[in-house]
């Protein structure tokens, strides 16, 4: 007889036994092979930059406007200040009482209307859509803005819209028996008061440049 001696290793009958299956799936089993999934070197995917949303876009028109109309009123009432009226003053009092009443008739249209009523409602719709941004660093340069153009506009119009009635209503310069008298009463306030809502647009166009810089 043949003695036949087998390694420990192996089992029966000189048969290896069978290593442990790790992460490989049985052939016809149905179930997927497993991999070990190193994260090693991997970098986790960028997000997508998050895009302004329509309540900043809105902000942004609305305070885009605002800046426009103020400057075009600031433009206006200044050039009144060191143009307009200096020039007027060489005439003599006919004549400035009928170019007064000629500018006050021809500057009611809709692009002056336009600039004089959107400079305070721009700046209003600014200041509104500014509360509910996540960002309120805008917002105390835009209230500023709108607080200098409510000066420039109730000025207007409690100051240089009565004198402006004023001459309107003296009727025609030819007939008046004291153009004088008229000019002294009207002139001096009316560009007193022009000289402030000059002013007052200038800054609150300064707010709201500063505003839009810091949106």
């Amino acid at each position: 007889m043949t003695l036949v001696i087998t390694r420990a290793s192996e089992g029966y009958h000189g048969v290896a036994p069978a290593r442990p299956n790790r992460g490989r799936a049985a052939p016809g089993s149905g179930h997927r092979r497993l991999r070990p999934v190193s994260r090693v070197g991997r970098r986790p995917r960028p997000r997508r930059p998050k895009g302004p949303s329509t309540m900043d876009t809105l902000h942004l028109i609305a305070l885009l406007a605002a800046l426009l109309s103020t400057g075009l009123m600031a433009g206006l009432f200044t050039g009144y200040s060191y143009s307009v009226m200096p020039g007027l003053s060489i005439l003599d009092d006919r004549a400035w009482v009928a170019a007064l009443q000629h500018i006050n008739r021809v500057i009611l249209n809709g692009r002056f209307m336009t600039a004089f009523l959107g400079a305070v409602g721009f700046t209003l719709a600014a200041a509104v859509l500014g509360l509910f941004l996540d960002d309120r660093a805008a917002l105390p340069w835009t209230l500023a803005g709108l607080a200098l153009n409510l000066v420039s506009f109730i000025g207007t119009m409690a100051r240089n819209v009565p004198l402006n009635n004023r001459i309107e209503a003296a009727g025609d310069p030819a007939a008046l028996a004291d153009p004088a008298a008229l000019r002294a009463e009207v002139e001096a306030p009316w560009i007193k008061w022009n000289h402030v809502r000059g002013a007052a647009n200038l800054l609150g166009l300064a707010a709201l440049a500063w505003a839009l810089y810091t949106t």
